[in-house]
């Protein structure tokens, strides 16, 4: 906590910046940088993204419409995107946008729309080209229309990294691939902490959640490098610190504010070195369930997953784990251990659910193991980083042990 120490009361202030080809606004109040990004980029007619309802609860849409109102922009809105977006919904949103010659994009929500709305600005580039074809990685991706992303959750990283995720839905097998691409940087995105304060406590925790694994994973990738792993350290610490402040007081400033900041930093850093098995294994779980959150599925699955990448890299599993898990000596035979405690420390800051509690049974685990061979850049980027050989009986038992608590109750 030495770095949050030193910046008392930094949450109050806006700062801003650059990582990637995108420039992040982040503080309390951040969101009052929409209008000056609208009038310095002077779209003509502005493109919304979002799902049905939750935009308008955080006070962002507000801030948005009287930004566009006052400049005279069109608004051309979609709002049929759900969690897990489908491919069927942005080929919609994509001929929606280009009949009525959208040129800039807004996204307001968590993942789920800024990831639908970073598909659709690239495929505006490329008519003629559907969802199916950039998910399956048919052409290479270089433009997009310029995109501003409005953050309202705080756990995907997707506001400052090149990749999306996108579920296939309208030809071929139902698959969940995550894709990244240069051109899927945000142009502007903004971060404020008032947008997570109406935030239910289910998505608190899930996206805190996701946070976690993305600098686990991309601490132990084959490919994982200094700037994934200190990255990964002070992720883990801010989480630890500061999501059981958020649970219990949703409206504390600097608690939404840390828990912002580690998400796009632990955007950051699988931007860099990527991600493995959890990911991997997660995919497939929401392509069979659609409506499973990203962060539940992820939770289920990484004390499996954590006790199989302990004993191969004890030291850097016991750096990354330490703030929630103190005193690890970084030996293998912890491995166990360090699975256990870190699947109760979910269950006490509100993710006690398995896999079996979700719906699947140990049925499934044969097709979700093909799903995950069949899924592209899961099969032939993600899963070859991983830090154990990902075999079949490897992916099954992570599945199968999953199921139920690691500890018997």
């Amino acid at each position: 906590m030495q770095v949050v120490n030193c910046l008392k009361g930094i949450e109050n202030s806006i700062t801003s910046f650059y990582y990637g080809k995108t420039q992040l606004e982040i503080g309390l109040g951040a969101i009052n940088k929409y209008p000056e990004i609208v009038k310095k980029e002077k779209p003509k007619v502005m493109g919304l993204v979002t799902g049905k309802s939750s935009y308008k609860l955080n006070g962002a849409w507000d801030v948005v419409k009287k930004a566009l109102d006052d400049e005279g922009i069109k608004l051309v809105h979609y709002d049929k995107i759900t969690t897990n977006p489908l491919s069927s919904t942005i080929d919609e949103c994509t001929k929606l946008f280009l009949d009525n010659k959208v040129d800039y994009v807004t996204a307001i929500g968590g993942g789920s729309p800024i990831d639908a709305a970073k598909l659709v600005t690239i495929l505006m580039k490329y008519p003629g080209k559907i969802a199916y074809d950039v998910l399956h990685l048919t052409f290479e991706t270089k433009e997009a229309v310029p995109l501003i992303t409005i953050n309202t959750t705080a756990g995907t990283g997707t506001e400052v990294n090149r990749f999306f995720v996108v579920t296939i839905d309208n030809k071929g097998p139902v698959l969940k691939p995550v894709v990244g691409s240069i051109a899927a940087y945000p142009t502007y995105s903004i971060d404020d902490p008032n947008l997570l304060m109406s935030s239910p406590p289910k998505m608190t925790i899930y996206t805190a959640v996701d946070s976690l694994n993305h600098v686990f994973e991309a601490a132990t990738t084959k490919i994982r490098n200094p700037f994934s792993l200190i990255l990964g350290k002070e992720v883990v610490e801010m989480v630890a610190h500061f999501l059981p402040i958020a649970n219990k007081d949703p409206k504390n400033g600097e608690a939404r504010y840390y828990l912002h900041y580690a998400s796009a930093l632990a955007g950051c850093a699988f931007d860099s070195a990527l991600l493995h098995l959890t990911h991997s294994l997660e995919h497939p779980m929401a392509a069979k369930i659609w409506n499973l959150p990203h962060g539940q599925g992820l939770g289920i699955l990484q004390p499996s997953v954590i006790k199989v990448v302990y004993p191969v890299l004890p030291k850097i599993c016991a750096l990354i784990l330490g703030p929630i898990i103190p005193d690890l000596k970084g030996d293998p035979s912890e491995a166990t251990m360090v699975a256990e405690k870190y699947e109760e420390w979910l269950a006490e800051n509100g993710l006690p659910e398995k896999m079996g509690d979700v719906g699947f049974k140990e049925e499934d685990i044969d097709e979700l193991v093909k799903n995950a061979r069949e899924t592209p850049v899961i099969s032939n980027v993600l899963l070859p980083v991983s830090p154990v050989e990902a075999t079949d009986e490897l992916l099954k038992g992570i599945y199968l042990e999953s199921m139920k608590p690691l500890r018997k109750k």
